[in-house]
C-alpha cells in the first residue's frame, strides 16, 4: 500500500507533518475521502468524486482536522457521496446558499468595491441607497421582487421623478452584478432575473423633462466620462441597445 493510502485514524492524521508541499492522503476504508495536508500543514478534509456523466472529479470541503473527528468526517462523506451518486453537486448547492442569503447592502458593497467609480458616483450611489432604501439594506436580494420594485419606484416618485429613475438604475446595475458574479459549477446565473425589469414591462420609468441648457466648456470632460461610463457597464453586460445608443 502506498505513502498516501492508508486506513485513515486519528493517531495516524496526528502523525502526518507538512513535507513542504500539498499533499493528498486517501482513506482506503472510505473511497473518495482524503486529507489534503497543505505546506503550512493545515489539514482538511475533503471529498473527491466523480459526478456521473462527467469527466471531471470534483473536491468538496468538509472541514478542518482536528476540528472535525475522523467519524464525523466519514459521516459526512457518505452523506456528500448519496448526493454526487444522485448527480447533485454539492458545492452548489453551497453556492446557491451563500447567493440566497446575501443582503442588498452587501451586494451594494461588493459592486461598489468590484467598480473603479469616481467619488462623485460613489457618493450618487450611496445616497440613493441610503435615502431612499434604507429598509431594504439587511433584506435579502433574492426576496426582492417584481412587486416590492414597482411599489417603491412609485413612492420615490412622489418625492422625485428624477431620483426614482436613479434609484431603480441603481437597483438594476446591482441585480446585473449579481447575475454575473453568482453562478453555478456549470456558470448558471443564480439569479436569473432581473426585477427592475418590471418598469419596462410597465412602462412605469418617469418620463422626466431633459434639461435644455448648453453644457459649459468645463462641464464637456465631465459628461464625456459618464457617457463612457455608461456604455462600458452597458458592453459588459451586453445591453446592446445602451451600447448602440452612447456609441
Amino acid at each position: 500500500m502506498s505513502d498516501t493510502k492508508f486506513r485513515f485514524t486519528e493517531l495516524s492524521l496526528e502523525k502526518i507533518e507538512s513535507n513542504g508541499k500539498r499533499t493528498r492522503y486517501y482513506d482506503s476504508l472510505l473511497s473518495g475521502l482524503i486529507l489534503d495536508v497543505g505546506v503550512a500543514g493545515r489539514k482538511s478534509f475533503r471529498v473527491y468524486k466523480k459526478i456521473p456523466g462527467r469527466d471531471t472529479p470534483i473536491n468538496v470541503t468538509l472541514g478542518y482536522f482536528p476540528s472535525i473527528t475522523l467519524d464525523d468526517a466519514r459521516r459526512m462523506a457518505r452523506k456528500v457521496m448519496a448526493d454526487i451518486a444522485e448527480g447533485i453537486n454539492p458545492n452548489d448547492l453551497k453556492r446557491q446558499f451563500r447567493a440566497a442569503s446575501v443582503t442588498l447592502k452587501e451586494a451594494f458593497d461588493s459592486y461598489i468595491e468590484s467598480r473603479d467609480l469616481k467619488p462623485i458616483t460613489e457618493r450618487g450611489y450611496q445616497q440613493k441607497i441610503d435615502c431612499y432604501l434604507p429598509d431594504w439594506h439587511n433584506k435579502r436580494l433574492a426576496d426582492i421582487n417584481q412587486t416590492m420594485i414597482l411599489k417603491r419606484q412609485r413612492e420615490i416618485t412622489l418625492r422625485s421623478p428624477a431620483q426614482a429613475n436613479y434609484t431603480m438604475r441603481l437597483m438594476r446595475a446591482l441585480f446585473n452584478f449579481a447575475k454575473a458574479e453568482y453562478k453555478s459549477s456549470e456558470g448558471r446565473s443564480l439569479f436569473p432575473e432581473n426585477p427592475v425589469d418590471a418598469l419596462s414591462e410597465k412602462r412605469s420609468w418617469n418620463n422626466v423633462k431633459r434639461k435644455t441648457t448648453r453644457l459649459r466648456r468645463s462641464q464637456l470632460k465631465p459628461f464625456i466620462d459618464a457617457l463612457y461610463e455608461v456604455r462600458n457597464e452597458a458592453a459588459k453586460y451586453r445591453q446592446n441597445s445602451r451600447v448602440a445608443f452612447c456609441v
